[in-house]
């Protein structure tokens, strides 16, 4: 398979999406990578793809909230000569797996309000809080105070003009997760996509920090993608997206070495089993 033609034939079509995932898997990122996307050309401009978007990352990082919405949508350009790349983005199991990430969210919420009235959630790096969103959307009555922590005005923003309708039940804070600090406690403090980005120590430093921050019937998840992602690397090779990946055992030795108890550890996983949720209770 040619890169060059089908940049010429504006993208592979949907019969050549395995064999094009084939060839990308089969590259060397650090020798081969950079001369392929340069053959890519403008496929991997920020205003052509969605895969441009990745690759530039306008916000200055990776998995921005802009990007994240367009996933959960399923965004894809009019524009017939890229549309293509659109497609194919979202054929993609890591894609699938973000989409049922909000899927999980959703339905951890669902089942906080059928237990208790009254809930206090903090989301540390809330993006574009498409997941509150639907949430309230399904629960509008549900008695729900959310405290959306990000360091990114332009998704705090995006996420406060999106949810304008339950601005009583959100309370919006830049701030970065690191020195960010509260003595209130939540029922749930939850956490997507941020740790994805943390290197141990960090993960292991922000576990400590909130730990103490949830009732005594509460409890944190935070979302990792496993290693068994089978799109490490077409994100990799395609857009330089790199995440730190944790398997099960990985997520629960991180708890321990913030001293949380086994006992209280479970990691659950969404359907693919690429997104994995460490749930500490309290």
């Amino acid at each position: 398979m040619n890169v060059i033609d089908l940049v010429q034939k504006n993208g592979p079509d949907k019969e050549e999406f395995k064999s094009f995932d084939n060839l990308i898997n089969s590259l060397d990122n650090k020798s081969e990578g950079e001369a392929f996307r340069k053959s890519l050309g403008d496929v991997l401009k920020k205003e052509h793809t969605l895969f441009g978007h990745t690759f530039e990352k306008p916000f200055g990082y990776a998995g921005d909230f802009h990007l994240i919405e367009k996933i959960y949508e399923k965004y894809s350009t009019d524009d017939p000569k890229y549309k293509k790349w659109d497609m194919f983005y979202h054929s993609h199991e890591a894609t699938d797996a973000v989409r049922n990430r909000k899927s999980y969210f959703i339905q951890k919420m669902s089942e906080l309000v059928t237990s208790k009235s009254d809930l206090n959630v903090l989301i540390l790096g809330s993006g574009p809080a498409t997941d509150v969103n639907e949430f309230l959307k399904k629960n509008p009555s549900a008695n729900v105070s959310f405290l959306l922590l990000d360091i990114d005005q332009n998704a705090i923003d995006y996420a406060s003009e999106k949810n304008a309708e339950f601005a009583d039940k959100i309370s919006f804070i830049k701030a970065n997760v690191k020195k960010y600090r509260t003595e209130q406690k939540f029922d749930l403090i939850w956490s997507a996509g941020l740790f994805d980005y943390l290197n141990d120590d960090f993960f292991t430093y922000l576990l400590n920090v909130y730990k103490d921050n949830i009732k005594e019937d509460g409890k944190i998840i935070i979302g990792n993608f496993s290693p068994s992602n089978p799109t490490i690397k077409v994100m990799e090779v395609m857009t330089e997206w790199y995440l730190n990946y944790r398997d099960e055992d990985h997520l629960i030795q991180l708890a321990e070495k913030a001293g949380i108890e086994k006992s209280r550890c479970i990691v659950e996983k969404e359907p693919l089993g690429i997104n994995l949720f460490l749930k500490i209770n309290a």
